[in-house]
């Protein structure tokens, strides 16, 4: 088997595939940079919309505990309102 045998020469081929390691390195930088961008422009209105959903989430929530509330004094009247007719049942029934 021989040993390689390298000497101290710059070749033409040498030139021109450093050139071309150099410019598709940098496409591939520009090109990851430009998408790192747009993912993170991305981000940026994931972040802003999930404010916005937990606002709403925040309004929805406090509605329905309005409703809530105003459900159990419903219940409430209603449950008075039951009361008072049975008493005047059992009144009207007396006489």
């Amino acid at each position: 088997m021989t040993k390689p045998n390298f000497d101290g020469r710059i070749s033409l081929g040498n030139v021109i595939t450093l050139v071309s390691m150099i410019v598709g390195a940098t496409f591939f930088w520009a090109e990851a940079s430009g998408r790192i961008t747009a993912v993170e422009k991305g981000q940026e209105a994931q972040s802003s919309e999930i404010i916005e959903q937990r606002t709403r989430l925040r309004a929805v929530e406090t509605m329905a505990q309005r409703q809530d509330a105003t459900n159990v004094l419903i219940l409430q009247s209603l449950t008075e309102i039951k009361g008072r007719l049975e008493r005047i049942e059992a009144q009207g029934g007396r006489e």
